[in-house]
């Protein structure tokens, strides 16, 4: 009995394979969805205006240009009145484990819809709004963690939902 063999590195023994590092994977952490991760992490970025803002840094309030028209045609069942030369703003409504609940913007007046007002400060970019946006939240939609948007999305800043304001 061989009592200084170590079946760890025998070529013999394919299994077995010595392991990397414990802190090798910690990268991982910044693509699973099992939590949110705070703009505060970000903090380096705070002021920039036109960036991609990974999944799991979106919270409630986040704004987004550039949802293709053809997108929202898709995603709204064909109710969003969009023109199909374009694109329209992304709002994050809500979010939680199960995903993100997003909503598209427009700059026709609607009663019905929340307004983020023309000259609005964002939050976390300094972001200036150059027209009154109408978050429509009557067509909102879940979005599941795993699920792909398929758009390339520029983080504008923070609105929070409790500064929506109701048009006049």
């Amino acid at each position: 009995m061989d009592t200084c063999h170590d079946d760890e590195y025998d070529p013999y023994v394919k299994k077995r394979r010595a392991l990397p590092p414990k802190d090798y994977f910690s990268f991982l952490t910044v693509t699973k969805r099992t939590k949110k991760r705070s703009l505060e992490e970000l903090a380096p970025l705070r002021g920039e205006k036109n960036f991609h803002l990974p999944r799991d840094y979106w919270q409630e309030g986040c704004l987004f240009f550039g949802f293709s028209d053809e997108g929202w045609q898709e995603r709204t069942g064909g109710v969003f009145p969009a023109t199909l030369k374009s694109t329209h703003p992304l709002y994050v409504w809500k979010t939680d484990q199960t995903g993100e609940t997003v909503c598209p913007c427009t700059s026709r007046k609607n009663n019905d819809a929340g307004m983020i007002p023309e000259g609005s400060v964002l939050e976390f970019t300094g972001h200036v709004t150059e027209k009154t946006s109408y978050v429509l939240h009557a067509l909102r939609f879940p979005v599941a963690p795993e699920e792909s948007l398929n758009e390339k999305l520029d983080f504008k800043g923070v609105f929070p939902p409790e500064n929506l304001r109701k048009p006049q």
